[in-house]
């Protein structure tokens, strides 16, 4: 909002990614500042600075442990083609019936897909937890205390990564946990 130059008090409706797909932000001032937005790419980009650090080592971005997890299918976004589609992964039986029913009363139409259009449709997340490791390792180093994770591979995805690219990770996050003053901090999970 700050960018928009719309303050807080004068706020009617906010809206993040409505209108269509993959949506833009949306804010309505009711002191006659009528409608400003950004689209989805313009706000996702500012937003993503104000991230908690809790979401940056987050190892199931992609909802491992759920019954059902849906995402957006980001790899034809660009292309014009598929606009509003979105991927849905079951992995119960349990799942497999909530959705079944959600088909036959029409809420929602179903195609199947397989891993790589997952792989293709939520490449960041992906990449995201391959660096978990690094984050905690940095985490470690600054004696700040880190979450355990069980049945999560993070050491064996992080040492298939190039040897740049895990340094990258350890100093990017040395230096925002430093910058961010978090290494003061004892932060709560």
């Amino acid at each position: 909002m700050k960018s928009l130059n719309v303050s807080p008090e004068k706020v009617a409706s906010l809206r993040y990614r409505g209108e269509g797909w993959p949506g833009k932000f949306n804010v309505v001032s009711n002191y006659g500042g009528g409608e400003k937005s950004f689209s989805y790419m313009e706000s996702w980009g500012r937003l993503s600075h104000y991230r908690s650090l809790r979401c940056q080592l987050c190892p199931d971005g992609l909802g491992r442990i759920a019954d059902i997890s849906c995402g957006d299918a980001w790899e034809r976004f660009g292309q014009g083609q598929d606009m509003g589609r979105s991927i849905a992964v079951v992995r119960t039986q349990r799942g497999q019936q909530i959705l079944h029913r959600a088909m036959a009363a029409k809420y929602v139409e179903l195609e199947p897909v397989g891993a790589t259009a997952i792989h293709a449709g939520q490449p960041n997340q992906i990449a995201r937890n391959r660096e978990i490791f690094g984050r905690l390792f940095a985490m470690r180093l600054l004696l700040i205390p880190i979450p355990r994770y069980l049945g999560f591979s993070l050491f064996r995805v992080w040492m298939a990564l190039p040897f740049l690219r895990k340094a990258r990770t350890i100093v990017g996050s040395l230096r925002r946990l430093v910058l961010r003053g978090l290494w003061r901090r004892r932060p709560v999970f």
